[in-house]
């Protein structure tokens, strides 16, 4: 968390969807900056790279359940919190990216 997410332009595309898988493991503690990392990862996705694109799918989908799944725990613990908003927004860029991904 200490790194800039523009890190993520520096790496092969399989650390970045690599980083981005291990990121979203839990939103409990440091949520504003997983999401940021997480969206940073999304804009630099290029499906087209034969590196990601057999795994791709399988770890978009994990991230979209982790993303339900914490949208879920924060907006009953939290109804207010911003980071649903954020949250929701990107699920649903990575759904898209999935769809376009298959």
């Amino acid at each position: 968390m200490r790194v800039n997410p523009q890190y993520l332009a520096q790496v092969s595309p399989l650390v970045a969807l690599s980083v981005s898988a291990a990121i979203t493991a839990t939103f409990e503690t440091n949520t504003a900056h997983r999401l940021d990392w997480l969206a940073a990862v999304l804009r630099l996705l290029n499906l087209a790279d034969a590196d990601i694109r057999d795994v791709a799918p399988k770890i978009l989908d994990v991230i979209a359940s982790r993303l339900s799944g914490a949208y879920m725990q924060i907006s009953e613990a939290r109804p207010g919190d911003p980071s649903l908003r954020r949250i929701s927004q990107l699920n649903r860029q990575v759904v898209e990216i999935r769809r376009l991904a298959a």
